[in-house]
C-alpha cells in the first residue's frame, strides 16, 4: 500500500496517543457508570445519546469523504482520526498478516466500515470483502454507502447477543455459526472484538474462524492480552484501561458489566489457537493500552495462520 503508516512510528512512544485513549476510556466509563442503573430499553436511548445534536448538525455542516460515516456513527467506534486508523489497521493486516490485493476477506465486527473503507482501493476484483455485525445501523450504512460503489463488498446484520452492544439478541456467542461456508476466506479479521466477549464465545469463534479459513489462510485479532509485563504496568496505574476483576483466564474491567471489556491471559488464548489448528506468528504485536513504551497499536494484535 502506497504512503504506509507501518514503521513510521507505530512502534515508539506516544504521549499523545496515550493521553487521548485515556481521557476517551475515562469519558466512556464515566457514561456507562451514569447509565448502567437504568432499565434496558432506557439505557439504550440514552447510550444512543453519544449521537448528540452535535453530530447531527456536523454530518449536515462539514463536508466529509463518500465513504466516512457521519460523526454520530464514528463516536460508536471510538475517537481518533476515522480514516487514519482504517488505514493502520489495513497496513498491519497487509505488512504483518500478508494480505494479497486478491485475497478472500472476512471482517467480523466490521462496525461502520471502517477497515472495509481502507481496503476497497487496495483489494482488486479477484478479492472480495465480507462483513458481519449486530449494529443495524452500521450495515445499513455500509449497504448504501460502500457496496453501490464496490460490489465485491458486502455486509450482513447478524443477531448475536452482547450486554452492552446487543443486549436483546437472540443468538448466543458461544453457539453461533458465521453464515459461510468451510474453506470461504484467505484472511479473517477481528478488530476490538474479543474485548467485549466472554471465553464461551471466544472459544467458538476461534473454532469458527478455523472452519472459514481455507488451510494456510491467515487471522488477525486485536484484543487485550495478560502477561506479567501488563500485570506490572496496571499494577502501577499506568494501563488504560485497566482489569481489576481478576477470573484467572480472564480479567474484567468491570465484574457488573463483564462484556464492557476484556482481557485474555495470553497463555490461555495461546492454547486455544493451537487447539483450533492455528499456529501464532511470533511475535505477538503488543499494543500501548496498558502504559508500553514501544507498541505498534493500540491494542495487542495476534496473527496466526490455519495449518
Amino acid at each position: 500500500m502506497s504512503g504506509s503508516l507501518v514503521g513510521k512510528g507505530l512502534e515508539s512512544s506516544s504521549t499523545y496517543a496515550k493521553v487521548r485513549m485515556a481521557a476517551y476510556h475515562r469519558l466512556r466509563n464515566a457514561w456507562y457508570e451514569l447509565t448502567a442503573n437504568f432499565p434496558e430499553p432506557v439505557r439504550g436511548s440514552l447510550r444512543k445519546a453519544t449521537t448528540t445534536p452535535l453530530g447531527y448538525l456536523a454530518s449536515l455542516t462539514f463536508r466529509r469523504r463518500e465513504l466516512v460515516p457521519p460523526i454520530r456513527f464514528r463516536v460508536r467506534a471510538g475517537l481518533g482520526n476515522w480514516t487514519k486508523v482504517g488505514k493502520e489497521f489495513a497496513d498491519i493486516f497487509v505488512k504483518f498478516g500478508g494480505l494479497q490485493p486478491a485475497d478472500r476477506v472476512l471482517d467480523v465486527g466490521c462496525g461502520f466500515g471502517r477497515v472495509a473503507t481502507a481496503l476497497v482501493n487496495y483489494l482488486n476484483p479477484r478479492g472480495s470483502y465480507e462483513g458481519f455485525d449486530v449494529f443495524p445501523e452500521a450495515v445499513e450504512w455500509c449497504r448504501a454507502r460502500v457496496t453501490p460503489l464496490h460490489p465485491n463488498f458486502r455486509f450482513r446484520l447478524v443477531d448475536v447477543h452482547n450486554g452492552v452492544y446487543n443486549p436483546n439478541g437472540s443468538v448466543d456467542p458461544a453457539h453461533f455459526a458465521f453464515p459461510y461456508s468451510d474453506g470461504s476466506f484467505d484472511f479473517v479479521h477481528l478488530t476490538s472484538v474479543f474485548t467485549h466477549m466472554l471465553p464461551p464465545g471466544v472459544e467458538n469463534y476461534l473454532r469458527e474462524i478455523s472452519r472459514v479459513l481455507r488451510t494456510g489462510g491467515k487471522c488477525a485479532i486485536s484484543c487485550y492480552l495478560i502477561n506479567e509485563e501488563s500485570v506490572n504496568l496496571m499494577n502501577s496505574g499506568k494501563s488504560e484501561p485497566s482489569f481489576p476483576s481478576d477470573h484467572v483466564r480472564y480479567r474484567l474491567q468491570d465484574r457488573l458489566h463483564p462484556e464492557r471489556a476484556v482481557a485474555y491471559d495470553v497463555a490461555f488464548l495461546r492454547d486455544r489457537y493451537v487447539r483450533n489448528g492455528f499456529k501464532i506468528i511470533e511475535p505477538i504485536l503488543w499494543g500501548y493500552w496498558c502504559g508500553r513504551d514501544h507498541f505498534l497499536s493500540l491494542q495487542d494484535i495476534i496473527i496466526a495462520e490455519k495449518g
